[in-house]
């Protein structure tokens, strides 16, 4: 109990003497989809269906996406973070301070590595975004993902290692059009709440696929969040969610509905137009989706059926946890309010409006009149967001999960909402693509890189080096890095044109030079 209170004292400490790091953004445009990606938590902020006529490709569907989390310590405690817009300064989460960007790299640049790697067993045009790719490991927990060439568990992009999205189960080389990967914890004073912190890792990345033959897929981005504790308590009754904040164009008269066997929830329209500012034509349909959920404990009843296993318990077997959780936030015709505290944010995580314990709401076709949909409720249209979590579990410290979601975009153009939402209610393809690990999932098309430059009009000299290297270049050099095989950033010292080596131990090195917003890459040898 001791160790218990002086851990809880020491994490106050540590929060209250934590800075908030700084958020970074990039966006992801691998297909059809311009969505903007934060690293904090608050995961997506914008996203756009390119593909769309005239200014509706600039209609965002979606104002918010991030994670929700709640939970008991192992005094009983309320525990959790909470993350919404970041609307004034306030957040539960934080970029990881070890982790203080936003990494990007397309499938061009991987399959140019690779090629470049596998015609001599040597780098010989080294591709920043490869090289830059952070490893990621926190407590010898890999948060990233890349494929080790070489099976030393270390990312060495300089021995053919490489960037690629790891899923659980999955054991192939999953190369995405083009990914984002980011590293956030919950390890600050919470602002958005009073609640005390879980003290977990995430590592984030956002995928997609340019897939020339579905359209479906062409309109989605996927996310993985891949989770580690770094408490020192088993922490019980965690429910882990997604909180979206959607806006169909413009979001004064939106409707929502769920799917809860297919872990969707869904907004739409009310109408056949668009208020003003939104859609010229026809509103689109935005669906998130949870396709694999964390790793949770279960063992078989009286009966045969699986029931929840207590922490110390005998397991007799590892599931999915399924998401149970469908509601609406800040519903008037619900009955459901904005939480306004920390007991209010655990209740709607599980469940619980007033007196009542509710799973999901507004579960039917909207097409169908007969269905239970918020049509059919005449419910009036506006603002809409929703929680949808997973069932509890118990998480330990030291312990490794993830979990894994889609957004989509259906309709929009000439594709009425009707049609949309019934092409969403039969449509199976993201989860297909998914339960087959993206094996032949699609055609991709290869994005361009424009940091993939060969015979670039830059030069380094001496090569080999002894304690200078110049670099000739009509333009300024705005930027200069080194970097060793093993795909380390090594600090550089340079002036006018000229890097100071003399630091550097004899060896193999890449130059990466940046000039009027384009990288230039050279091998550097240091001999002396």
């Amino acid at each position: 109990m001791k160790r218990l209170l002086c851990f809880l004292i020491a994490q106050v400490l540590i929060i209250q003497i934590t800075k908030t790091q700084e958020n970074f953004s990039a966006t992801i445009s691998a297909n059809n989809i311009e969505a903007v990606v934060n690293s904090n938590g608050a995961t997506i902020v914008s996203f756009k269906n390119k593909s769309l006529p005239g200014g509706d490709a600039q209609i965002s569907t979606l104002r918010a996406s991030g994670l929700w989390i709640t939970g008991l310590d192992a005094l009983s405690n309320l525990i959790g973070s909470i993350q919404v817009e970041n609307e004034n300064g306030k957040a539960d989460f934080q970029t990881h301070p070890d982790f203080q960007n936003i990494w990007k790299v397309k499938r061009s640049e991987i399959l140019a590595h690779r090629s470049d790697y596998e015609d001599n067993m040597e780098i010989d045009n080294p591709i920043p975004a490869i090289f830059d790719w952070p490893s990621a490991v926190i407590t010898a927990a890999p948060l990233s993902s890349f494929w080790d060439n070489n099976n030393t568990g270390e990312y060495e992009p300089g021995f053919g290692n490489f960037p690629t999205v790891e899923i659980r189960d999955c054991y192939n080389e999953n190369i995405p059009n083009e990914m984002t990967f980011s590293a956030f914890n919950d390890g600050i004073m919470h602002t958005q709440t009073n609640l005390m912190p879980l003290n977990l890792h995430f590592g984030q990345t956002v995928f997609a696929y340019n897939c020339t033959d579905s359209e479906v897929l062409s309109k989605t981005i996927f996310i993985k969040y891949k989770i580690r504790s770094h408490s020192i308590q088993t922490m019980t009754n965690v429910r882990i969610g997604m909180y979206n904040d959607f806006q169909i164009g413009c979001n004064e008269d939106d409707f929502i509905g769920s799917i809860p066997a297919r872990g969707i929830q869904y907004a739409y329209n009310a109408g056949t137009t668009d208020c003003a500012g939104g859609f010229i034509n026809n509103p689109s349909v935005h669906v998130v989706q949870i396709l694999q959920g964390p790793n949770t404990l279960k063992s078989f009843g009286e009966n045969g059926e699986l029931i929840n296993t207590e922490p110390g318990q005998q397991a007799d077997t590892v599931v999915y946890a399924q998401a149970d959780i469908f509601l609406p936030i800040g519903h008037e015709d619900s009955n459901i309010q904005i939480p306004q505290s920390d007991l209010d944010y655990f209740n709607l995580m599980n469940g619980v409006v007033g007196n009542e314990n509710i799973t999901a709401l507004y579960t039917g076709d909207p097409t169908d009149p007969l269905a239970n949909s918020e049509r059919t409720e005449n419910n009036t249209p506006g603002k809409r967001r929703t929680i949808t979590s997973f069932e509890p579990i118990f998480i330990k410290t030291g312990s490794v999960n993830e979990f894994v979601v889609a957004h989509t975009i259906y309709g929009g153009g000439n594709m009425s909402t009707d049609e949309a939402l019934k092409l969403m209610q039969t449509n199976t393809e993201v989860e297909d693509a998914f339960n087959s690990c993206f094996r032949n999932a699609c055609t991709q098309v290869v994005t361009s890189s424009s940091s993939l430059l060969t015979g670039s009009p830059i030069s380094i000299y001496p090569n080999p080096a002894t304690d200078q290297v110049f670099i000739k270049h009509d333009k300024p050099i705005e930027e200069i890095k080194i970097y060793n095989l093993l795909g380390q950033n090594l600090t550089a010292t340079w002036k006018n044109n000229t890097v100071n080596v003399s630091g550097l131990p004899n060896g193999h090195y890449i130059i990466q030079m940046s000039s009027d917003g384009i990288d230039y890459v050279e091998k550097l040898v240091v001999g002396k």
